[in-house]
């Protein structure tokens, strides 16, 4: 008998819970609270939006305990939430304050250390990152009373990359080969898409956070990897571009779009990227060694966000054929 996935074990399965969580979404965009609405607009990875009301649903709230209207229960969630949202915009330094400060109101929650751990990875900091996954590993330990959990299988996995960062391969190997062994006891078949998508997501944040060798060695390792779904590889060799550009490889370029057209073309009719690359924009209209191909590289990402497949790949031969107006300059 085939083993039950980890949504079946919660009795639904993976489709109805994107279905609820679209249900969800469609009930805070309706509400008239802030925070409903930032929360909303969190989900839809529209950051900036998000963290301005999220903000105001923060400050209007300790206004109130302040003069002893209420107690706030979920003031230390809106600070979470905020901190997803500052990192969601690639403002590090504003989320770690959030994630500090839900830490310091509700500190049996793993939920802020997990989150201010992947932060803090981004970062560089390989001592804060430990404390802070290990931290959230007890807790989660503590809070499932020896059950094994997605959440403990997750932490394992990201101590294993901080491990593998860190030259300890040895080290790596028990924390990943660990939380496999939960993930088949609990049917959790997410872990490794879980743990490949949050490898291409920090690409990007290396990139975003102007650490533009590092961000191409890992875009290298995951183009590499069978186990990427071309949406993903695609959405990566775009960020590729602007890395080649941030360390003036532009020899290289006609390649990479040439190799980018090529997995485009072979996608179906109806592909859409599905990449927010709003943290790359941001970073790209503020960096200084983007100065001279800024306009072009926003007009390129514009381009990626297309609405289907041919709508992309003619928005790309489009702006290629100003690359060479942008070089000239």
């Amino acid at each position: 008998m085939p083993r039950k996935c980890f949504f079946q074990r919660l009795g639904f399965s993976k489709e109805e819970l994107l279905a609820a969580i679209e249900k969800l979404k469609a009930q805070l965009q309706e509400s008239e609270n802030p925070y409903d609405v930032g929360l909303a607009a969190l989900y839809d990875k529209h950051y900036g939006k998000a963290a301005q009301l999220i903000e105001k649903a923060i400050t209007a709230a300790e206004k109130e305990i302040r003069e002893g209207k209420r107690e706030e229960e979920l003031l230390p969630e809106k600070y979470l939430n905020l901190g997803n949202a500052r990192a969601g915009e690639h403002k590090l330094n504003e989320a770690v304050a959030a994630y500090e400060k839900a830490i310091a109101l509700k500190p049996d929650d793993a939920a802020g250390y997990f989150h201010l751990a992947k932060v803090l990875y981004v970062m560089g900091d390989a001592k804060g990152t430990m404390k802070n996954w290990q931290k959230a590993l007890t807790i989660y330990r503590r809070a499932s009373l020896g059950k094994a959990t997605a959440n403990e299988a997750a932490t394992l996995g990201n101590l294993g990359l901080v491990f593998n960062d860190l030259g300890q391969p040895d080290s790596s190997r028990v924390y990943h080969q660990a939380a496999l062994k939960i993930a088949r006891e609990i049917g959790y078949r997410q872990l490794d898409s879980t743990d490949l998508s949050f490898q291409a997501d920090f690409a990007e944040k290396h990139f975003t956070t102007g650490r533009f060798p590092a961000a191409e060695k890992r875009l290298a390792t995951l183009l590499l990897n069978l186990r990427v779904e071309p949406r993903v590889k695609i959405a990566l060799r775009a960020i590729g571009v602007a890395i080649a550009l941030a360390q003036n490889k532009t020899p290289q370029l006609p390649a990479e779009l040439e190799t980018l057209q090529q997995n485009l073309a072979a996608q179906a009719d109806t592909f859409q990227v599905g990449w927010s690359f709003e943290g790359t924009k941001h970073f790209i209209s503020i960096e200084p060694k983007l100065t001279r191909y800024r306009e072009w590289l926003l007009q390129f990402f514009a381009a990626m966000e297309g609405e289907n497949r041919e709508a992309i790949l003619t928005a790309l031969r489009e702006v290629w054929e100003k690359f060479g107006a942008v070089i000239r300059k």
